[in-house]
């Protein structure tokens, strides 16, 4: 029963992580109120199965929280900024507890975990997209979202209050797609499906990080098994006919698409750039003269910030905010998640795992959060957390998710 109960929180988690958009006390989701209500029954379960508790990347989240601790003395907000590194903390049981309870199931258990994940990523992009197409449709959610909080006013974001936290929530939804290895009509429907959810966004940032994950993915197993990229290449170019095919169809039905989809990319691109190049200028100016090397206190440069304006930048947010401590932790914590997805890559392969190939998604989606953070806070996103859960759970908690046949193939 207890396990049954943590299941459901899990798959709780899932359907309520795009819900995003409700305005709640200290700037927290319904999916965080669900996590700490499903967390008792969760860490019951566990010391009923006498699962191993691992505590992954304590040092580098020890520092980040030290440089926390020490950029609240200097705040003008404490409370803030004290209220920031609880949510910190939260995040990281949550985190721990996730990888305790998918580290004590099998296959049979996580498949349906990660197929409920991928199908609500999937009717998240539909919505994404559908308000992308129909500007109707996309006034008609954010008139309903006004009762409860608000979405993204100027961009799709489905149910986010943000169009770029939307777009790396469906970036985030190629692992499951990948780990669960569909047949080649579904993945390439759904993969097609994803992308071009993350287009209609309209965030640059992400769909560079797509580019990015998607290139050292292709690397990665062509160095491995140059026989498999022969058979991955003609699926990417299916995918890129069928969302050209897409953009045709949609375009010729109705003018007004091709025009909103440049003038998200093309024609932001100048003003979007010189946007963050002038944020970032007048961040290295607040540095170079105030020299805050113990930081302000998490999530206080929107304070002083001339504009109001966070970093948009994970490393500079922690330099300015966290301090050399925090900073050096940030990098740590990255370095430790690729080495850890390049190690899980390496010791599938030499398994003999017929499917080891696919676990190249969470070097890929790593590698692309790296790059979304150069232009987003992408660091306490949910979906993150998750992918580095999962990854963990399968490096070191004996999870053989990858090696189970896969109840979609042909």
């Amino acid at each position: 029963m207890l396990r049954t109960i943590a299941v459901a929180g899990l798959l709780g988690m899932l359907l309520l992580s795009p819900v995003q958009f409700i305005s709640l006390p200290l700037n927290m989701a319904l999916v965080d109120v669900w996590n700490t209500l499903s967390l008792s029954v969760a860490w019951l379960y566990l010391i009923r199965v006498r699962q191993v508790i691992r505590l992954p990347y304590v040092a580098s989240v020890w520092l980040i929280l030290l440089g926390g601790l020490a950029g609240t003395f200097v705040t003008t907000q404490p409370s803030d900024s004290l209220a920031f590194i609880l949510k910190d903390v939260y995040l990281y049981i949550w985190f721990v507890t996730v990888v305790a309870l998918v580290s004590s199931f099998n296959s049979r258990i996580l498949r349906p975990i990660l197929l409920v994940w991928l199908v609500v990523v999937v009717l998240h992009g539909i919505l994404v997209v559908a308000q992308f197409l129909s500007p109707e449709l996309f006034q008609m959610t954010a008139a309903f979202a006004e009762r409860f909080g608000a979405l993204d006013q100027w961009r799709p974001s489905g149910l986010f209050e943000n169009a770029n936290a939307a777009a790396f929530f469906q970036l985030m939804g190629f692992v499951p797609l990948v780990l669960l290895r569909p047949s080649r009509a579904i993945g390439l429907v759904a993969g097609t499906l994803l992308l071009c959810s993350i287009l209609a966004t309209g965030s640059m940032g992400t769909t560079a990080g797509f580019v990015v994950g998607l290139t050292i993915a292709a690397i990665a197993i062509a160095g491995r098994d140059r026989a498999s990229i022969a058979k991955v290449l003609p699926q990417l170019a299916i995918a890129a006919l069928l969302l050209g095919g897409l953009f045709y169809f949609f375009a010729e039905r109705d003018p007004d698409v091709a025009s909103r989809l440049e003038g998200m990319f093309p024609d932001r691109a100048e003003g979007s750039a010189e946007g963050r190049l002038s944020l970032w200028k007048r961040g290295i100016d607040f540095f170079s003269s105030e020299m805050p090397i113990f930081g302000i206190g998490p999530d206080a440069y929107k304070d002083v910030d001339p504009l109001g304006k966070r970093p948009h930048n994970d490393l500079f947010a922690f330099l300015l905010e966290r301090g050399l401590i925090g900073t050096l932790g940030f990098v740590l914590f990255s370095t430790a998640a690729v080495v850890k997805s390049i190690h899980l890559f390496v010791k599938q392969k030499q398994r003999g795992n017929p499917a080891a190939l696919t676990v190249v998604v969470f070097l890929a989606a790593i590698a692309a959060a790296l790059v979304d953070a150069q232009f987003h806070q992408v660091f306490h996103q949910r979906s993150l957390w998750l992918v580095l859960a999962l990854q963990e759970a399968m490096l070191v908690g004996g999870v053989a998710f990858a090696s189970a046949p896969s109840d979609l193939a042909d």
